[in-house]
């Protein structure tokens, strides 16, 4: 589904913070209905493929934000984030041991769409809501919330279009 319409690659960008806030917000209310009565605050993890670039950033920072708001009012106990630096086997590890822990839930934006599907099993069989977030898992059991990347392009492609005043080449 598409979060939010832009017109502008500015205003694309701002959206992309609210998208990342939007992920968690989801999750913790998914939560809400998959762990009634828990009364200790939630225990949520990030596995990002990586952190190099400054979408990434602004992701982890906007889902950051909102955990410190939330730990503020007891609705998150734990977070725990961490970046694959885009390797598979890296990301399998983490998955293992944040469900070795038990966290409540896992937001993942994988290295592969299906490395962690092993695992992927053993956190379902556990309870633990696992969430891909701008890439896919081909998971049947995990929810998928991504954006509309072809849209995201042709609203830089028309700001830029925008911007040469229909001088040069693109």
């Amino acid at each position: 589904f598409t979060l939010c319409g832009v017109d502008s690659a500015f205003q694309g960008a701002c959206c992309m913070k609210k998208v990342a806030i939007f992920f968690l917000v989801l999750v913790l209310s998914c939560t809400v209905f998959v762990t009634e009565g828990k009364a200790d605050g939630f225990s949520i993890a990030l596995l990002d493929a990586n952190n190099d670039n400054p979408w990434r950033i602004q992701m982890e920072a906007g889902i950051q934000s909102l955990i410190d708001q939330y730990k503020a009012e007891g609705v998150v106990s734990e977070y725990i984030a961490f970046s694959a630096n885009n390797d598979a086997t890296v990301q399998a590890q983490q998955l293992d041991q944040l469900v070795n822990k038990g966290v409540d839930c896992v937001l993942i934006n994988p290295v592969s769409a299906t490395s962690l599907n092993p695992i992927i099993d053993k956190a379902v069989a556990r309870d633990i809501l696992i969430v891909a977030i701008d890439s896919t898992i081909d998971h049947p059991d995990v929810i998928t919330v991504t954006n509309d990347q072809f849209a995201y392009a042709r609203i830089h492609v028309n700001w830029l279009i925008e911007q040469i005043d229909g001088k040069g080449d693109i």
